[in-house]
């Protein structure tokens, strides 16, 4: 399992080293999830999103929304 910031979202070329990464077999955890942003196109390519649930119940809420 590789976890990956959420940083590298911002990268033009995050979904297509995502995708290599998933087709060598790689499972892929998104770290630091915040939805609204570039992040949310990529959920799909991961097994596992972290949320920081420390960040209060409105915005857990908003994360499982989103996800």
């Amino acid at each position: 399992m590789l976890e990956v910031p959420g940083q590298f979202a911002n990268r033009a070329d995050a979904a297509s080293h995502l995708r290599e990464l998933r087709a060598a077999g790689v499972g892929l955890s998104l770290a630091e999830y915040t939805p609204g942003g570039g992040q949310d196109d990529l959920v799909p390519l991961f097994d596992f999103v972290k949320v920081d649930l420390v960040r209060g119940p409105h915005f857990t809420e908003l994360c499982i929304d989103s996800a």
